[in-house]
């Protein structure tokens, strides 16, 4: 059991730790399927939306296309995910494989475990909460992007 620890006074930080916190207990949890988070995440939002084109499949994701491509690169080498040329175009359709179905469909079990775990834990008041202030946070502009909405204007 980890040790009760005091909150960092840097707000990035204490972020950044639960944020690996709640990683590490999904991974943890979908262990036996061989997918990490991140990969279950991309198969599962494929199954819910796909086949899609990796440009629109990047703002499902809500990555950017760099990242998305780093991300979906094993996951095609594996063959859990098929990538097609679209005729007479540079974009790419992105499909889950017959593989992937079934690898998503069985980590599913294990992820509904990993959410389940963390609402017993942290209870659903708390994770309410918390959404508020997740919404607040991804709302906040930099000084930079304040100034370029200024400029729009």
């Amino acid at each position: 059991m980890k040790k009760n620890r005091k909150p960092s006074l840097c707000h990035c930080i204490n972020l950044r730790i639960v944020s690996k916190n709640i990683t590490n207990i999904y991974d943890d949890f979908l262990k036996p399927t061989t997918l990490n988070v991140t990969q279950y995440s991309l198969l599962a939002n494929l199954k819910r939306v796909g086949p899609i084109k990796m440009s629109d499949f990047s703002k499902v994701a809500r990555l950017d296309r760099t990242t998305l491509v780093r991300n979906l690169k094993p996951l095609i080498s594996s063959g859990l995910i098929e990538l097609n040329d679209i005729s007479k175009s540079n974009a790419k359709l992105l499909i889950l494989s017959q593989k992937g179905t079934e690898l998503t469909t069985l980590a599913q079990n294990y992820w509904e475990d990993a959410q389940n775990f963390i609402e017993e834990n942290i209870g659903l008041q708390n994770l309410n909460q918390f959404y508020e202030i997740v919404e607040k946070i991804e709302n906040l502009s930099t000084k930079e992007e304040q100034k370029n909405d200024k400029r729009a204007k």
